[in-house]
């Protein structure tokens, strides 16, 4: 069996060197002109090419690459490939501005798709990323003016974001016309085939998923609200088939229903892989999770995953777990299907909420440390109701209290919640020394 880091690495390097194999049809034999301007106009092109269509691939969800890397590294991954490609694209264009008069069909078709590339790149970091950028007020002003203007909201972003696959498409017939390419049957069935995998994988992503998924069976079995604002969905399967997951994975989820839109979003599971159905716990943060509570029981759902890799295994290990708010959803898998087999491993769960009533399913955890003397659940209340309360957060000391006579380089630290949270885990973790590379940690949005 082939070692997983070699997976990996193999797999980054396709990516990233594939461009590599098709460039060598292009100049076998004419190596020595590499550095003109007609040719680096060709490397360029050739790499911006491929960068795209790989880019494609990639958010096509692939279990495969899904299980080597996890989901949410696949999307950064590939938004960098992405951004790296439409730069080369520029380099491309300005490499062969002066061959480009007059303008042919090819040549429209080529400066089109790099145009709705970098209107889609410009959006995509404009409203659907956030770091550092977007403190700067006059980034946070841009984006206040372009939501206004043209109303675009996350969901229709991401709707938007799909037009990428008519770039592509304008793009693989700019390369296939292109003298370059035409001039050698070879090229032309190298460079064409690249993208019409890449297009109907991409097809089969939208389309012939959808259509699997509708016949699963999956529908709406109940909806109750645990607390204000959190609402469970209870899944049911009508041909009693189980979802095969891992504790602390995640789905997306559509319901087929008028009230919250056709729209699919990413949720974890929060059932143990042993319950006969599925149970998601979710917060309502935003228009389409706010709906989710009026949603009627028998509504159809399509269930597409599980994704990501944030499944611990018992393996005698300590492990910390923090959560920040409904950044409990995968412990509530991991620790029911641990109650049930049994708890191996010590495990010290730390959980932040601000008000003690948001701690809408302790009694799971409490019974836990009932059960076994290897699980403790620590709630910490950061504002608490009442003038003399007093507030709690996850600090230096917390942290090092829950580590209690444990090794600390073998302690597994397993985090959910907001980035502001996490980057302060880090840093507490850097102050008591402990490795960065036992902390586990997932975005899937």
């Amino acid at each position: 069996m082939i070692n997983r880091h070699f997976q990996k690495w193999l797999m980054i390097s396709f990516c990233l060197l594939s461009p590599i194999i098709a460039l060598q049809f292009y100049l076998e034999g004419n190596w020595y002109s590499l550095f003109s301007g007609y040719t680096m106009g060709i490397v360029f092109g050739v790499f911006a090419y491929g960068y795209f269509l790989n880019t494609l691939i990639l958010s096509s969800r692939i279990r495969y690459i899904d299980r080597l890397f996890g989901h949410d590294r696949v999307m950064l991954f590939h938004g960098i490939l992405a951004l790296t490609a439409t730069i080369l694209g520029i380099t491309h264009f300005v490499f062969k501005y002066e061959y480009i008069f007059p303008i042919s069909s090819h040549i429209a078709l080529g400066i089109t798709a790099l145009s709705v590339f970098i209107v889609i790149l410009i959006l995509t970091i404009l409203l659907m990323t956030a770091g550092a950028m977007h403190q700067i007020a006059m980034i946070i002003r841009l984006r206040d003016m372009v939501q206004q203007r043209i109303k675009v909201d996350y969901s229709r972003m991401k709707l938007l974001h799909n037009i990428v696959i008519l770039g592509v498409t304008g793009l693989a017939f700019h390369v296939a016309l292109a003298s370059s390419t035409a001039e050698s049957p070879v090229r032309t069935r190298v460079m064409t085939g690249w993208a019409i995998l890449a297009i109907v994988v991409y097809i089969w992503h939208k389309a012939g998923r959808l259509i699997v998924n509708s016949r699963q069976r999956w529908k709406l079995a109940g909806v109750r609200e645990r607390v204000p604002g959190i609402v469970e969905l209870q899944i049911h399967n009508d041909k009693s088939k189980r979802l095969q997951f891992h504790p602390g994975q995640f789905a997306y989820l559509r319901l087929k229903s008028e009230i919250c839109g056709f729209e699919e979003h990413p949720f974890t599971i929060a059932s143990a892989p042993s319950t006969p159905d599925i149970v998601m716990t979710i917060k309502a943060l935003g228009d389409y999770t706010k709906s989710l509570v009026n949603v009627s029981p028998e509504t159809m759902v399509y269930l597409d995953g599980p994704y990501g890799l944030f499944s611990p295994r018992q393996n005698g290990k300590p492990f910390l777990f923090i959560a920040g708010g409904i950044g409990i959803t995968p412990f509530m898998s991991i620790v029911e299907s641990w109650k049930s087999q049994g708890f191996k491993s010590p495990v010290t769960l730390i959980w932040s909420v601000r008000r003690e009533e948001e701690l809408f399913c302790r009694e799971l955890f409490e019974s836990g440390v009932h059960q076994s003397t290897m699980f403790r659940f620590i709630p910490v209340i950061s504002r608490p109701l009442g003038d003399n309360a007093p507030t709690r957060r996850i600090d230096r000391t917390l942290i090092q209290s829950a580590l209690g006579q444990n090794d600390k380089n073998n302690m597994q630290l397993y985090f959910c919640g907001p980035d502001t949270m996490r980057n302060s885990v880090i840093a507490i973790m850097k102050q008591l020394e402990l490795p960065l590379s036992n902390l586990h940690y997932e975005r899937f949005s």
